[in-house]
């Protein structure tokens, strides 16, 4: 991958929008496009989650290939006046296209951003969240 992460074993797409853990270690992920993301800080995970509760454990948590780390200015923003929710990770932004993958994902309605539509359309989009 060109973020440095390196890949081994097979992506999980079955597995997209799950927060999960090794139930012996406290690292938590994100499974995104397949691959675990990790959330490095309660900050981040507080910021765009809806709570702890939901994390699943996952014996096998090797065997998902790594991606690249959720950046610590990840934020979920909506843009005034508009009508859909992104994902504002490592520079892009990233559409989430429904309420269902807004759900599946974990997100926390109370934690959006509101921004001007001239600030959202500044940052570069990005390939939507995989359902």
């Amino acid at each position: 991958m060109s973020d440095g992460t390196s890949p081994t074993g097979t992506p999980r797409p079955d597995l997209n929008g799950r927060r999960i853990k090794h139930p012996d270690k406290g690292a938590v992920f994100l499974v995104d496009t397949g691959f675990k993301r990790l959330v490095s800080t309660p900050q981040i995970y507080n910021r765009l989650f809806v709570d702890w509760k939901s994390i699943e454990p996952v014996k096998d948590i090797e065997s998902i290939p790594n991606g690249p780390p959720l950046s610590d200015g990840a934020v979920l923003v909506f843009a005034e006046g508009g009508d859909k929710l992104y994902l504002v990770d490592r520079g892009v932004r990233r559409l989430i296209g429904s309420d269902e993958l807004f759900e599946k994902y974990g997100f926390s309605r109370k934690k959006v951003a509101v921004v001007p539509p001239l600030v959202l359309e500044s940052v570069p989009a990005g390939r939507p969240l995989s359902p």
